[in-house]
């Protein structure tokens, strides 16, 4: 559910890089949220598979590629036209203009295959 503006990696990365309280994006909030109905998601997917929605991802990879995820999605914008004269708005020439969220995020830890399998 949440990503947080920290990286405090307990061991080093691939590259050999293991920061120690730094900010992921210096200009960023201490820590973003899902735009997306998670509650809902969740509920659709439980009757078929053993899900739950976690609010700390860590504080290593997983933290830092959702914190990024969400960044982008909460500031990624773009100007969509609509024509306003029809009953339900579609993207023509003319109009309002509208921003619109254009992308979302959603990270899922996946377990190994010897919890969950393949088929």
């Amino acid at each position: 559910r949440y990503a947080y503006n920290e990286a405090n990696f307990r061991c080093p990365d691939q590259r050999g890089l293991q920061p120690s309280g730094d900010l992921i994006v210096t200009t960023g909030l201490p820590s973003l949220a899902s735009s997306l109905p998670l509650d809902d998601i969740c509920q659709a997917l439980c009757n078929d598979f053993p899900v739950s929605i976690s609010t700390d991802p860590g504080r290593f990879l997983c933290n830092y590629l959702y914190y990024h995820s969400l960044f982008y999605s909460h500031n990624s914008t773009c100007a969509i036209t609509c024509d306003t004269t029809s009953p339900q708005p579609s993207p023509s020439v003319g109009g309002d203009t509208a921003k619109k969220p254009t992308c979302y995020s959603l990270f899922v830890h996946v377990p190994p295959l010897e919890v969950i399998a393949m088929d």
